[in-house]
């Protein structure tokens, strides 16, 4: 379980609040791919260290290793993920908090990763729409 405490601690550790269009985007490129919004590398590994008993980040293999890799369920959903699509979503949830569209979260994450599968998408948009519900807050917080 990832609770919306936990959640709302990796957002702000990985600075997702609502930044200006032209930062945002910058933001984006520079943090999704091995950086603090690289949320599968940078918070889940962490997770996954301590649920494992250890206190350090464990690489991918480790985390294969763990028993195929554990599955998470964000806040209140009801729908399970394994470790590289609750950092999908996790991402999409950033995006929302940043300022993103659903639309342009979906068109940065096939530009980011080719290689995103269907799965890989309807797990943004979950977190995307996971995060509109709290809309109104996130951006006042800015």
């Amino acid at each position: 379980m990832l609770p919306d405490q936990r959640i709302e601690e990796m957002m702000k550790e990985s600075g997702a609040n609502y930044m200006n269009p032209l930062f945002r985007l910058t933001y984006l490129a520079w943090e999704s791919n091995g950086g603090k919004l690289d949320f599968s590398s940078y918070h889940l590994s962490v997770e996954i260290a301590k649920q494992a008993g250890r206190n350090y980040p464990l690489d991918g293999d480790d985390i294969l290793n763990l028993d195929k890799g554990p599955f998470f369920i964000p806040g209140s959903n009801s729908i399970a993920y394994n470790h590289m699509d609750a950092g999908n979503w996790l991402w999409g949830n950033a995006n929302n908090r940043l300022g993103n569209s659903v639309f342009k979260a979906k068109q940065l994450a096939t530009m980011f990763n080719t290689k995103d599968s269907d799965a890989d998408i309807r797990a943004i948009i979950a977190g995307w729409l996971y995060q509109a519900g709290f809309r109104t807050s996130a951006v006042s917080n800015k």
